[in-house]
């Protein structure tokens, strides 16, 4: 999938996993912005809803399962 000028939106998800006194951050492999860290998250699949999306980039990235999913925010990052 071409990511610098895509023919239409790319829907992604980032989840806030929080500790007693702590926030889950990944390292970042892959562009954009690898080696620095964020919190996990991606592209939405076709045919994913928001929650699935999530969950399966939780997993991918943690090894993590989560259930408990709230949405916090929407925001548009168009560049």
């Amino acid at each position: 999938m071409q990511r610098r000028y895509p023919s239409s939106p790319i829907a992604a998800v980032a989840a806030v996993i929080l500790g007693e006194e702590s926030v889950l951050l990944v390292k970042r492999v892959n562009p954009p912005n690898p080696a620095t860290w964020g919190l996990p998250g991606g592209a939405v699949e076709l045919g994913e809803t928001v929650k699935q999306a999530l969950q399966r980039e939780v997993k991918e990235e943690t090894g993590l399962e989560i259930e408990s999913i709230e949405l916090l925010t929407i925001f548009d990052s168009i560049h």
